[in-house]
């Protein structure tokens, strides 16, 4: 079976032997996009702000270095992050393929998180590896803790670079998995939801929540996310609202409690549109989250210049500042307390948003762009 690769279009299998990565640059990279194929999340948030960056520079990093762009992508997206970078559409059931033979001749592979679907490719030179968190060590024991170690490990072993998204998650694998390989901190953006919230329109539940206002959460509603806390802290909050958006399925007993509570409205996942008017209506958004790599959601709400809590742990004190709010205690009666205490005085809105504005998605690509061309020697 060989694969032929176009530039900015839609590729075809073609017969006979494979064909080689031969674009018009010196040097290939080839960027690992099979999360575009995800449900939403923020690795696919990920790889759609950080495609995107890369194809919108990708013209002017092939006239002053001479250096090429590929994505391998599903079935159905080339063009996904416009026509200046080239794309290679392969099947999942390929991933073994390119693992034992050099499908791609390039001078740099980049997985762009940890969990990706082609983990190593035979005819790369050099391989990046972002690491997005290894929020497994803080969420698994026994057995299922030794797979995902053993996976991840070896998963290092491939990578003869690393980057991380915060300085939280670098200290994290060192400690739990000491590494030589070079590596950087690079920081994730934060989409800006306030502009696309003067354009939606008024949701479908808009009429099951407060005027005056409501506590969100938002999340993959995964254990560790704690979100059974919140329910609970709204037992002692009985004149509060509290809206819950996220994947039910991952947290079904949890859905039976909250839609029994008078003062929580449950909702499934939100569209980006709906979202937005979440995030600008709400009052306060609650994230008491024990594992984070970094942590999206809150920045996006402090776009809004809206107050946030967080827990202390993992890399939210990073990522929140000194313009968050933080729970001492993960105790439902006491983190009300503090919701009470904290919402009774205005909140710094000028600091949320100092805070929000440090982390851009044009400085993750440029910063990621520079570290290609570091690592390729350029």
């Amino acid at each position: 079976m060989a694969i032929r690769t176009v530039s900015g279009t839609h590729q075809t299998p073609t017969s006979g032997s494979v064909e080689m990565i031969a674009g018009e640059g010196k040097y290939q990279i080839v960027v690992e996009a099979f999360a575009m194929g995800f449900v939403p999340c923020g690795l696919r948030e990920f790889m759609t702000r950080l495609g995107g960056g890369i194809g919108r520079r990708a013209a002017s990093v092939r006239r002053d270095h001479g250096v090429e762009f590929t994505f391998l992508v599903p079935k159905g997206m080339s063009g996904v992050f416009g026509p200046d970078v080239r794309y290679r559409e392969v099947s999942e059931s390929m991933r073994y393929v390119y693992r034992a033979f050099p499908m791609i001749k390039c001078d740099l592979y980049h997985t762009p998180h940890q969990y990706c679907t082609f983990k190593q490719i035979k005819g790369a030179s050099r391989h990046l590896m972002t690491v997005h968190d290894i929020n497994f060590i803080h969420t698994k024991t026994g057995a299922r803790l030794k797979r995902a170690s053993l996976r991840f490990r070896q998963r290092m072993a491939h990578a003869s670079h690393l980057a991380f998204i915060s300085e939280f998650a670098k200290s994290d694998v060192e400690r739990a998995f000491p590494f030589l390989q070079p590596y950087r901190v690079i920081y994730n953006g934060v989409k800006d939801y306030s502009v696309m919230e003067q354009h939606s329109g008024e949701p479908h539940f808009a009429g099951q929540l407060p005027e005056n206002g409501f506590l969100f959460h938002l999340s993959s509603l995964e254990p560790y996310k704690n979100a059974e806390l919140l329910v609970e802290m709204m037992r002692y909050l009985p004149d509060r609202t509290l809206v819950i958006a996220g994947r039910w399925a991952k947290n079904p007993d949890l859905r039976s409690v909250a839609v029994a509570m008078p003062n929580v409205v449950v909702l499934d996942s939100v569209s980006e549109d709906e979202k937005a008017w979440l995030y600008s209506r709400c009052t306060a958004f609650l994230f008491p989250s024990s594992a984070e790599g970094f942590g999206l959601p809150p920045l996006e709400v402090m776009k809004f210049g809206k107050p946030v809590f967080l827990s202390k742990l993992t890399s939210l004190p990073e990522t929140g500042g000194s313009a968050a709010y933080y729970w001492q205690d993960l105790v439902p009666e006491k983190m009300a307390a503090e919701v009470t205490a904290r919402l009774s005085v205005d909140a710094d809105r000028e600091a949320l948003l100092k805070n929000a504005a440090r982390f851009d998605w044009d400085k993750c690509a440029d910063e990621y762009i520079e570290y290609y061309l570091s690592i390729l020697g350029l």
